[in-house]
């Protein structure tokens, strides 16, 4: 090998090495940090300032956080203050430029080299960038110099808590303490006192809390901020109380007694204005029937189905109650009437049922000549009855023909009465359940008759299943004198 060929394969192995000493190195290169003077030239108590722009060129996001200065003579500052406090979240690939205060402490005129470091938090890697400062100046007599503005929103929930702001900001190095913030108008009194460093913005936030029922309305807000006796800012900003209209906030409760449940439903008013609103209560038409409400409702169909409405006027924070109440014991009432009634109507009631009827009368010159008179006598019960009497009352001016019980039992016994008239005794000794049995017989006018002729009820004797004798009476007959249907036959029991 000539010198030649030795001198190109040594340059030939040192690119090699620089090239992979490079890639090495840049492999581990997760993130760059640049910095860009904007004031270096200060005071001995000024700020200088540098922007500073970190670049993640990592595949992932990333937070990085500016660490304090290795020399404590030195002290920086992030605007805004939650860089510092946080770090500053970067995506990947992305970059961010960061505002850096930067501030000397005991030190002398000259040139200085402040080193900076960015680290990582999720690799805990560091950059350094290196800051030239250079302090021109002895320490000035700053005065205070910041700005205020007022933050208002236009319009005021006043069911919400809403925040009024104060923005300040130090428009110098100068630390600036006991900064007299008040807010007054007529609805709100505010105040407080804060401190500002130098060159620090700060919000100082007010909360309001407000009647939730206010009226909706116009207000205006004062804010004065004085310093030192000074006043920094005094300004006025019209803001509003807005109005909200909510529904009525309805609570129902019920009491249940027996056979009645009443409901009480209470409306309240939750908006700031006053209202008109209609309450409505699902019903049904059965129970519609035994339902009244204080006050009176309005009964209203919609899609099948039936409502209760009350109009209801409240003004903001009112209440009102509405009583419903379903009473059944009307019914109740009723029904035990109608039980009992029946009970007693079953347990009272005639074994037999007596009817008398005029199956023929005969007629002369419009007078009554003759007439046929039918009894039926039927046990209504499942029970036997037993010694059955019947007992006819023939009124005196009518004879009974002896011929005159055709196909019918035969009285065991006649006799005439004075009061009574002619009086028959039957005796049909036991009747079997639903059994019946027609007594007929005829009679005939001892005079001419014109105009009905009332027969006197029959009475019928008998014993129930116990042996308790009882007691059946018919219906009173009128025997017509003129072609007139037959009366109707009314049965008594």
């Amino acid at each position: 090998m000539n010198s030649k060929q030795a001198v190109l394969l040594s340059l030939l192995l040192i690119a090699t090495l620089a090239f992979s000493v490079g890639a090495f190195g840049q492999e581990f290169q997760s993130f760059f940090v640049e910095s860009k003077t904007v004031k270096n030239d200060i005071a001995q108590n000024d700020f200088a300032e540098f922007g500073v722009t970190i670049s993640n060129t990592q595949d992932f996001e990333d937070t990085f956080r500016v660490l304090p200065f290795e020399d404590p003579k030195w002290a920086h500052q992030l605007i805004p203050l939650d860089d510092f406090t946080y770090g500053k979240k970067i995506p990947a690939g992305g970059r961010a430029t960061l505002r850096l205060l930067v501030k000397p402490s005991g030190l002398e005129l000259g040139r200085y080299n402040v080193k900076l470091t960015v680290k990582s938090e999720t690799t805990q890697k560091t950059v350094d960038a290196i800051l030239r400062l250079r302090i021109t100046k002895p320490a000035l007599a700053l005065r205070p110099d910041f700005s205020a503005r007022l933050l208002v929103p236009a319009q005021v929930d006043p069911r919400q808590k809403n925040t009024v702001k104060v923005l300040l900001h130090n428009n110098n190095a100068l630390d600036l303490e006991n900064i007299s913030i008040v807010l007054s108008s007529n609805l709100v009194n505010k105040q407080t006192v804060v401190s500002l460093a130098g060159i620090e913005e700060k919000a100082v936030e007010f909360t309001v809390a407000l009647d939730p029922y206010l009226a909706p309305q116009k207000d205006t807000l004062r804010v004065v901020v004085v310093h030192n006796e000074k006043t920094v800012m005094d300004t006025a900003q019209d803001y509003r109380v807005v109005e909200f209209v909510p529904v009525f906030k309805q609570e129902v409760s019920s009491s249940k007694q027996l056979w009645k449940v009443v409901r009480t439903i209470k409306l309240t008013n939750e908006g700031n204005v006053r209202k008109e609103e209609t309450a409505r209560l699902e019903t049904t038409t059965r129970e519609s029937l035994f339902t009244t409400s204080v006050p009176a409702a309005a009964i209203v169909s919609e899609k099948g189905k039936r409502y209760y409405t009350w109009k209801v006027v409240l003004d903001p924070k009112q209440s009102t109650s509405i009583s419903v109440t379903t009473n059944y014991r009307f019914l109740a009432g009723l029904m035990f009437v109608i039980i009992v009634g029946l009970i007693y109507f079953y347990a009272t009631r005639k074994y037999l049922v007596v009817r008398k009827s005029v199956k023929s009368v005969k007629k002369a010159h419009g007078a009554i000549t003759e007439a046929k008179i039918v009894l039926h006598i039927r046990n209504r019960t499942n029970n036997p009855v037993r010694d059955v009497r019947v007992v006819e009352r023939v009124p005196k001016i009518f004879s009974v023909r002896k011929d005159g019980f055709e196909a019918s039992p035969h009285p065991s016994k006649i006799h005439l009465s004075e009061k009574e008239g002619t009086i028959m005794d039957f005796h049909l000794h036991d009747l079997e359940p639903h059994d019946e049995r027609i007594i007929n017989y005829t009679v005939t006018p001892k005079l001419h008759i014109f105009g009905d002729m009332p027969v006197k009820p029959t009475i019928v004797e008998y014993k129930s299943k116990k042996g308790k004798k009882q007691t059946a009476k018919s219906n009173t007959l009128h025997i017509p004198s003129e072609n007139q249907p037959q009366n109707v036959e009314k049965k008594l029991e």
